[in-house]
């Protein structure tokens, strides 16, 4: 049996997440693009999806800041970061 450290746990749900968003907004861009009628369309467009990339940067960000959190409460009670939970 695999056992994940807590690290491994944040990085495989970050990409989850930002897989599915990037997913999702790409689909969303994709079929909106080809309704689009005029140039305006295409910046509502642009602009969603640079709030949607903004968003996901803030999310990596607090998942790094948990993940440093976390390592350091770890180091303090003395275990080995690559012990699993």
């Amino acid at each position: 049996m695999v056992q994940c450290t807590f690290r491994g746990k944040l990085a495989c749900i970050l990409v989850l997440v930002l897989s599915s968003a990037s997913n999702a907004a790409e689909k969303d861009a994709t079929a909106s693009s080809k309704k689009a009628k005029d140039g305006s369309e295409l910046v509502r467009l642009e602009t969603e999806q640079s709030r949607i990339a903004d968003e996901l940067l803030s999310v990596e960000a607090t998942l790094g800041a948990i993940e440093r959190k976390v390592y350091g409460a770890r180091l303090q009670v003395g275990l080995d970061s690559e012990t699993s939970e």
